[in-house]
């Protein structure tokens, strides 16, 4: 009687696995999930982000509108100038609301306020307009204004500074006329007798 002869059944024994692609693109799903989640368990981060991009905006449309008036004119436009809103964009600057600025004819020492744009509400209530790089630590829940500084040689020579706070955390944009847009964690006084230093500034973009 002959021998039956089994023939092992090769795949039956075959394991089934995940190649090495499918594995990328789990994880890669996996990565998304986990990012549009963080972005919906904090959404008050996300809305910061975007707050504080429309003030970067504003901070070097305004620095822009200046500029563009001292190419106009040969010179900055005085405090006064500024508050009336002759020459100068008044639908983009809403209202002046420092006495210190319709007041100066030789300097820039203003707070204003710019159509559409809301600033953090975390200034304080005396705010002076040399003092708004000191007024994080009072919160009494006033919202904060862009403060346009130049005096002495530096408003001869058409320099000037544009401060205004972030949402995103207790620290400032402030544009140099000379230098460009600086992220700062404390903003140089208002006469810009202060350097922009590297140890609290750092240059965004010129």
């Amino acid at each position: 009687m002959p021998k039956l002869k089994f023939k092992p059944n090769i795949e039956s024994h075959k394991i089934n696995a995940f190649t090495l692609i499918e594995l990328l693109i789990v994880i890669v799903i996996i990565g998304i999930l986990a990012g549009v989640l963080i972005a919906v368990m904090d959404p008050t981060k996300q809305q910061n982000r975007a707050k504080d991009a429309v003030t970067k905006a504003s901070i070097s449309k305004l620095g822009f509108t200046i500029n563009s008036y001292k190419s106009g004119e040969g010179n900055l436009p005085t405090g006064l100038v500024l508050s009336s809103g002759t020459g100068v964009d008044a639908v983009l600057i809403n209202s002046t609301i420092s006495t210190t600025c319709a007041n100066n004819t030789d300097k820039l020492d203003c707070l204003v306020k710019v159509n559409g744009v809301a600033l953090p509400q975390k200034c304080s209530s005396d705010l002076g307009a040399a003092s708004v790089a000191t007024t994080l630590t009072a919160v009494d829940a006033v919202e904060c204004s862009f403060g346009i500084y130049s005096t002495g040689t530096n408003f001869t020579n058409g320099l000037f500074r544009i401060t205004a706070a972030k949402y995103s955390d207790d620290k400032f944009y402030v544009f140099d006329s000379s230098e460009g847009l600086y992220d700062c964690s404390s903003v140089p006084a208002g006469t810009m007798a202060d350097a922009v230093t590297a140890t609290t500034c750092t240059l965004v973009n010129k």
